[in-house]
């Protein structure tokens, strides 16, 4: 019993010693992992990447998968001279991203016309291969003066990883991409619960076997193994709680990976029928 209580105490401290600084390597944005905003019928993004061992030629490079990939949707092949134009043009459009409106780029070939914005951009530097990648998120339509500023944002609250965290310990941490966090939480939440559920069970155990014994000192001692297990159920049903309230304090006080900050996972909605009928539509995007 003992030996349990001071597991779960070390894992507490551990976890809040390792996990107590937040971080300020806030991850790849959203889009480059695959999670692009929400498409328009006037537009929709895309995200090209390009290799370089400097910035412009990575840069150059995602211009040019850019215009390959989209005159590819077209069927048709586009000019060396149309792509160098191009490069030179967004080079040359050093946006800073921090304004709603961006400039638009067009591009006029024979049977091939497409306009297209910049809206993000991200680099990384990798020092063993010497080269630099970048991740460029595109608008491909007319109406870029309409498309919404992209706002990101690491912190997090009841209605995303706090809700996660207090149907599952360590949820809202994975949510989050903080995977060892999350995993400690789950583990020592598992572990706090089987603990309980052992203790109890053995005090059931040791209870029936004092009821079925006529031996007054097996009787006393069979009690006083039912109380001890008592002991042991409360100290692992409060380490548990103590543990799930600290796990959804966590999940909502701490940051994250990098999200997109208009995102809204809980929408409530009222729908009418043609009875004239009014509902309440609730939804939760998990």
């Amino acid at each position: 019993m003992k030996n349990i209580f001071s597991t779960l105490i070390t894992l507490f401290l551990f976890t809040n010693f390792i996990f107590s600084q937040k971080s300020n390597l806030p991850g790849k944005l959203p889009w480059i992992n695959g999670n692009l905003p929400a498409n328009s019928i006037n537009y929709n993004y895309k995200v090209v990447i390009g290799e370089g061992l400097d910035l412009i030629t990575a840069q150059n490079e995602a211009v040019k998968e850019l215009i390959n990939n989209l005159a590819s949707e077209k069927g048709v092949r586009v000019s060396s001279e149309t792509i160098m134009e191009t490069q030179t043009i967004e080079n040359n459009n050093q946006q800073t991203f921090s304004a709603d409106y961006k400039r638009n780029t067009k591009i006029n070939q024979d049977g091939f016309e497409v306009t297209f914005t910049r809206v993000d951009e991200y680099f990384e530097y990798d020092k063993n291969l010497a080269n630099y990648k970048v991740w460029r998120l595109y608008v491909i339509g007319q109406s870029s003066s309409n498309i919404p500023k992209i706002n990101y944002s690491t912190t997090y609250g009841m209605s995303d990883a706090g809700f996660r965290s207090l149907l599952v310990p360590g949820w809202g941490q994975f949510y989050k991409k903080k995977n060892t966090k999350g995993l400690l939480f789950l583990v020592g939440a598992a572990g706090s619960v089987g603990g309980f559920l052992y203790a109890n069970n053995q005090h059931s155990y040791n209870i029936n076997r004092s009821l079925e014994t006529n031996n007054q000192d097996l009787k006393k001692q069979y009690v006083q193994k039912a109380g001890d297990f008592t002991t042991m159920k409360n100290l692992t049903l409060g380490a548990a709680a103590a543990l799930w309230v600290w796990n959804v304090i966590d999940a909502t006080s701490t940051e994250g990976a990098t999200k997109y900050a208009q995102n809204k996972p809980i929408k409530l909605n009222i729908v009418s029928d043609k009875n004239s009928s009014l509902a309440l539509n609730f939804k939760y995007k998990f």
